[in-house]
């Protein structure tokens, strides 16, 4: 919620005590790569990114580690990896969360 409502500093305080707790989370991964690409902080982000993708989870689904890595890797000028990232990205099935 607070990532949503663009209040990064809270979210980063909740997101690194999650990482603390647990830094083999998918889900813990995943949010600190989304917000340090919000910050613009593209390299980190897809070292984020990978690392949540190499980690089982049932929260963070493969089609969004693939969208944040496809959007990271386009900012940082790496359009091949884009790309893969972006073609596996629409190769995944939407999923339905209530």
């Amino acid at each position: 919620m607070l990532f949503t409502l663009g209040r990064y500093g809270e979210s980063e305080a909740l997101i690194d005590r999650a990482l603390a707790a647990a830094p083999d989370s998918r889900d813990a991964q995943y949010e600190k790569g989304r917000l340090l690409f919000e910050r613009r902080a593209y390299a980190e982000a897809i070292t984020h990114g990978k690392k949540a993708l190499e980690l089982p989870g049932a929260g963070t689904t493969e089609r969004q580690i693939h969208f944040l890595l496809a959007r990271a890797y386009a900012k940082s000028g790496q359009k091949e990896l884009a790309e893969i990232h972006l073609a596996k990205f629409r190769a995944a099935p939407p999923t339905l969360r209530r």
